[in-house]
């Protein structure tokens, strides 16, 4: 019933089983669905590094750990094949090894980041658009928290009460009030 993805597989890469996270991460509604070869596995998904660059098969988890790896929190971007369905996982896999040295179980865990990834993007696409409205219109903007310093200024009001980015941090607002309003303001503020 977690929520972080497990798959088993033997010393030879062969997927054993994936637990219910793992499944529906991959799109795969029961067990046997999922392949047994690795080759398969491979056939199966392209998998791409955080930047976009696909990721040759060799350097995938699981074939990282069939060379004995221990691999920590690899974060991929993963898409199958067969249903077009994408992902990003954090993965961490970890060689199981007998007494004689030989890896007889690989555990592969997969935390889906798929959703954080979407949230940051969208708030990375709303910061880009706050800024592009706040620094081309013709009059300022300026954005304070609830304690009255300033976490924003856009070019226009910097220019319009002649005081840098800096001079305006925090409340250096303040110093293009005129001299006899400032308490008054900061009162009000407060």
């Amino acid at each position: 019933n977690m929520d972080l993805g497990v798959v088993m597989a033997d010393g030879a890469g062969h997927i054993l089983s994936m637990n219910a996270a793992a499944l529906r991460l991959h799109g795969f509604r029961s067990s046997e669905e999922m392949f047994g070869a690795l080759e398969q596995y491979g056939s199966e998904f392209e998998v791409r590094r955080p930047d976009g660059r696909i990721m040759p098969f060799e350097e995938w988890p699981l074939p990282r750990a069939l060379r004995g790896d221990y691999v920590r929190d690899y974060e991929m971007l993963v898409r199958s094949r067969t249903s077009g369905r994408e992902w990003t996982g954090a993965y961490t896999v970890v060689p199981l090894f007998d007494n004689s040295g030989e890896i007889v179980r690989i555990v592969l865990n997969i935390h889906d980041l798929t959703e954080r990834k979407r949230a940051e993007e969208a708030l990375r696409r709303s910061e880009r658009l706050y800024r592009a409205v706040g620094e081309s219109i013709n009059y300022g903007v300026w954005v304070c928290d609830p304690d009255g310093r300033n976490t924003y200024a856009s070019p226009s009001f910097l220019k319009l009460v002649g005081l840098t980015a800096e001079q305006c941090s925090n409340d250096g607002w303040f110093d293009a009030l005129h001299p006899d309003d400032v308490d008054r303001t900061r009162l009000a503020w407060q």
